[in-house]
């Protein structure tokens, strides 16, 4: 499914979607599906961090997913990528339900780097 959570996002107010070089048919996993995490966490791990790079590199702010398990392993490449302050420190992570719910109103708004755009 590659358009409808881009359509999703497309029509929330303030939200710019920026592509990684690999999307869609080409996009990788985060690393975490398939019980990969659980049976090779190295290669996971690693996986989930090239990932954030790539996203890093867009000029993106926050990482959307659709996915529970890849905003579980995005958002710790993201910690370990900020212990080292590599191209992803500080970038959000985030289901793109959380960003109906802030347009929704249903939930106070999410914080935002200053200097970075919205990407999924």
């Amino acid at each position: 499914v590659y358009d409808a959570p881009r359509d999703v996002l497309a029509a929330i107010p303030g939200v710019e979607l920026l592509e990684m070089e690999r999307s869609r048919e080409a996009a990788w996993c985060c690393g975490a599906g398939g019980a990969c995490r659980e049976a090779f966490p190295e290669y996971s791990a690693a996986t989930a961090a090239e990932r954030v790079e790539e996203a890093a590199f867009t000029g993106a702010q926050a990482l959307v997913t659709a996915c529970s398990r890849c905003e579980l392993n995005f958002n710790e490449a993201v910690a370990a990528d900020t212990a080292f302050s590599g191209p992803a420190a500080g970038m959000q992570v985030h289901d793109v339900l959380e960003l109906v719910a802030v347009s929704a109103g249903l939930v106070p708004a999410l914080p935002v780097a200053a200097d970075k755009e919205e990407a999924s």
